[in-house]
């Protein structure tokens, strides 16, 4: 069955998620060597303008690496928690081979102990080295458990969050917003010039050669429509770089990290939050 790209309307992004899913998409556009061959000129277009977005990003006094590591931060966060979730369900299932596999996938987020509330840089640091062994030395367990995807998003937010605040230490003070808004649009056309061109390359060609990189797109677009819509600052001052980590109240409830009970300063138990409830069945939490 042939694909086409779907479509996203990209001017309603934050400057952080705008930068994220450009970020990505030619991740995936570059590691697809059948589509990369095919539209090499509107590619070449495209990293040039993503590349200038990135530098006026560098330049922005009001730093929309701020917004952009802010972003990362909550995509990898959520990402991980969903990793995490569908690995403590498949120990539980009855299939053998499967509920091994997530036997070991449990024990390594045991070992790493990620807290999501942990600083930026702690955090950024076990994640890296989790994702290395999770696409290599297990591997085959994030196949067995189809939980690549997820891993992909990991690794995409986390290198995007760790090169972010790298570049937000050393940005300089110029100040040029209007630039910056001219270079998403050029991002936006180049990136619509390759989704066009890919579209009708399918269409003249007849083929499902190009489904593999078409569905990673569509994964990301999909992603991106779930999120809710992006909301202004409350509280600008805040600097995520400096080691709190987490972003407000739009965060969802961090599954890892033990919650205070009133009055005795003890956890809720599982990482859901919920009382614990002493059964045999209940797994125990990495930070419990």
């Amino acid at each position: 069955m042939m694909k086409k790209i779907k479509p996203i309307s990209l001017p309603k992004l934050s400057n952080g998620t705008h930068y994220a899913f450009h970020y990505e998409m030619l991740e995936r556009l570059n590691g697809d060597a059948k589509v990369k061959s095919k539209v090499a000129d509107e590619l070449k277009a495209y990293e040039k303008a993503f590349k200038e977005e990135e530098r006026l990003l560098a330049l922005s006094r009001k730093s929309f690496l701020t917004d952009e590591i802010k972003e990362a931060d909550s995509v990898r966060d959520n990402a991980y928690t969903l990793f995490r979730n569908a690995v403590k369900t498949f120990v539980k299932i009855p299939e053998e081979k499967m509920r091994s596999a997530g036997q070991r996938l449990w024990q390594a987020l045991k070992d790493y102990n990620i807290d999501v509330r942990a600083p930026f840089y702690k955090q950024t640091g076990l994640m890296t080295k989790l994702l290395k062994e999770l696409e290599s030395k297990y591997k085959a367990e994030v196949e067995e458990l189809n939980l690549g995807s997820l891993v992909e998003i990991m690794r995409g937010s986390n290198d995007t969050l760790r090169k972010a605040i790298y570049k937000r230490n050393d940005e300089k003070s110029e100040k040029l917003p209007g630039a910056a808004k001219a270079a998403r649009k050029e991002v936006d056309d180049a990136y619509k010039a390759v989704v066009e061109r890919i579209n009708a390359l399918v269409v003249v060609e007849r083929t499902t050669e190009y489904n593999p990189c078409i569905d990673g797109m569509n994964g990301l677009i999909d992603y991106q429509r779930k999120q809710p819509a992006d909301a202004k600052e409350k509280t600008p001052d805040t600097d995520p770089a400096n080691g709190t980590g987490g972003t407000g109240g739009e965060e969802i409830p961090d599954p890892v990290a033990p919650t205070p009970t009133p009055g005795d300063g003890g956890t809720t138990g599982g990482p859901t939050g919920g009382a614990t409830g002493g059964g045999e069945d209940e797994l125990p939490d990495p930070l419990a």
